[in-house]
């Protein structure tokens, strides 16, 4: 199983994520989304954020965890380096981000995103793989 891959999507880009549960699938969506964002893999994370996130379904959950990964990498100039998903039951999701600064560190950064986006999002069950697709506006 390949946890993410990444590919092309009319003006945009996007990633195909999979994991064996939620858990799995949420941590490697967010190494996919971070991997669009910034070449994180020599870059030493220096702070960590906890990130707890609540939602109905678990396609919202899931887009919650990005979308909050997303506000902190934009508000605070953060590029996050590593996700580990802590807890994932039920409607809520818990997880340790660490984290570099991007001051200093802007040659790294490979795409701007604007905004993580629901289109053509559908978690599927494949076997014992769980896959989804998800699009990022550039």
């Amino acid at each position: 199983m390949q946890p993410f891959y990444i590919i092309d999507h009319t003006a945009d880009v996007g990633i195909v994520a999979q994991g064996h549960d939620l858990r799995e699938l949420c941590e490697n969506a967010a190494r996919g989304m971070m991997a669009l964002i910034a070449d994180v893999a020599h870059l030493r994370p220096t702070s960590e954020h906890r990130i707890d996130v609540s939602a109905p379904t678990h396609e919202q959950l899931l887009m919650a965890l990005l979308r909050e990964i997303h506000f902190l990498h934009e508000t605070e100039g953060l590029l996050f380096t590593e996700v580990k998903v802590e807890s994932c039951e039920g409607q809520r999701l818990i997880a340790l981000a660490q984290a570099a600064p991007l001051e200093g560190a802007e040659d790294h950064v490979l795409n701007e995103i604007k905004a993580v986006t629901y289109h053509g999002m559908d978690i599927q069950r494949e076997g014992d793989v769980l896959n989804t697709q998800i699009i990022f506006d550039t």
